[in-house]
């Protein structure tokens, strides 16, 4: 058993109340267990219990042994000297504060419901993910959409966190943060990293002053990028042309051309692809955060990644080498996960302050479609409809942060299923 499990059962006081003593032997009443503490220190404070005939109001100490108080060092501590109990599964000595106080030890062994041990022991077994996917459907949909909006803040609010780091670093500078957002997510999952190190090198600061040139823009994506280096046909010369005045202007350091991954992408998401849609995109789009929000709906802002790309793109996928003609255009997909992971964190942050735009980035997502990966198919047989990318972002959360941990006690559906089903 873990400790966290420990904690659970006395937090929900799933255990037989009825008779407590303390390992003295003392009768032991518990009229509050008192609030988890996420923090360091006791594991929960403002709990009251009556040990014997006196009411004591403090902290709360569980460990699995009771060896741990020593092992973890508390007796050292000051911050425990206010545990008024201490919590074990298993009792076999005494334990004291830094004072020499000796707190009274209650043993939970045998006093823990069996059905609720039972069904977590089976759980934890388990290896397939979601570990309650055949009980799922004896859950109650409300309960399940109470716990996926849940975690849909919490996703938002961890993407929101990093769009605060940024507009910490640029003093909040908006556009640039939607910059950094936008590079990242145009290298999806497999050119990410390189992506990241291009909006390192190539501040937004640079793009800026050279937004309504083309030529301009395409030489610093492309060179800053690493792929002017060996620049053999008139396009690519013009543009090395270009790159090396401006490189020497801005003193300009370039990504390593190997950074970047080709191999088991389809030609039109090759990288050099998608750089030129961003210069198109950055040309087109004078300002794109101001343009966006003045923007109602998903629609709209799909409308600004439309993008028409030079006619030399029409027979290009990567620079020096012809191939069949073909217009390059962003998928529908594509946009869909860029507005995902670059526009929603941005304005969801952005809400926080203007608080017209508080809802904008939960309506965006309701309004597009579901995404379609590994993580959004394991919940498939979920009593629910998988129907918009809120849906599927919440999924997305509830499984790297709950199901893969097995975090089934910090989740709602988890806790009902230990509660009130029989695990098989």
């Amino acid at each position: 058993m873990k400790e966290y499990f420990l904690q659970y059962i006395w937090e929900n006081s799933l255990f037989d109340s009825s008779s407590l003593k303390t390992s003295e032997g003392e009768k032991i009443i518990i009229h509050k267990v008192g609030e988890r503490n996420t923090n360091s220190g006791p594991d929960f404070f403002n709990s009251e219990i009556t040990i014997g005939t006196i009411r004591w109001v403090g902290n709360i100490e569980i460990h699995i042994n009771s060896s741990d108080w020593n092992a973890h060092k508390h007796f050292l501590e000051a911050s425990y000297d206010n545990v008024i109990l201490h919590v074990v599964l298993k009792n076999t000595f005494s334990v004291s504060t830094s004072k020499n106080r000796q707190i009274p030890t209650l043993e939970m062994k045998g006093i823990i419901f069996e059905n609720i041990k039972d069904n977590y022991q089976k759980l934890m077994k388990r290896e397939d993910y979601p570990i309650c996917h055949s009980q799922i459907k004896e859950v109650d949909k409300f309960l399940i959409y109470t716990q996926m909006e849940k975690v849909l803040e919490e996703r938002l609010e961890m993407k929101s966190e990093i769009v605060k780091q940024m507009l910490d670093k640029t003093k909040n500078d908006w556009e640039s943060a939607l910059y950094d957002l936008i590079l990242e997510s145009f290298g999806l999952k497999i050119n990410t990293i390189p992506m990241e190190m291009l909006s390192e090198n190539l501040p937004y600061s640079v793009i800026r002053k050279h937004k309504n040139n083309l030529e301009q823009l395409n030489s610093l994506f492309f060179g800053v990028a690493g792929f002017l280096n060996s620049a053999n046909d008139e396009y690519s010369i013009n543009l090395k042309k270009e790159y090396d005045y401006l490189k020497y202007k801005y003193k300009l350091e370039e990504v390593k051309k190997e950074s970047w991954k080709f191999l088991r992408l389809r030609p039109a998401n090759f990288p050099t692809i998608r750089l030129a849609q961003l210069s198109a995109l950055f040309f087109n789009n004078e300002s794109l955060f101001s343009k966006i929000k003045n923007l109602k709906s998903a629609k709209e802002i799909r409308k600004l990644f439309d993008l028409e790309l030079e006619k030399y793109w029409d027979t290009h996928y990567i620079l020096d080498k012809e191939s069949v003609f073909k217009k390059k255009k962003l998928g529908k997909s594509t946009i869909e996960i860029i507005i995902i992971n670059a526009i929603v964190p941005l304005f969801y942050q952005y809400g926080k302050v203007h608080t017209d735009f508080s809802n904008f980035s939960v309506e965006l997502l309701e309004s597009l479609k579901s995404e379609k990966n590994k993580v959004v198919s394991k919940f498939y047989h979920f009593p629910i409809q998988i129907d918009s990318a809120a849906k599927s972002q919440s999924l997305i959360q509830l499984y790297n942060e709950y199901c893969s941990q097995k975090k089934c006690l910090n989740c709602g559906i988890g806790i009902h299923l230990l509660k009130h089903n029989e695990i098989i």
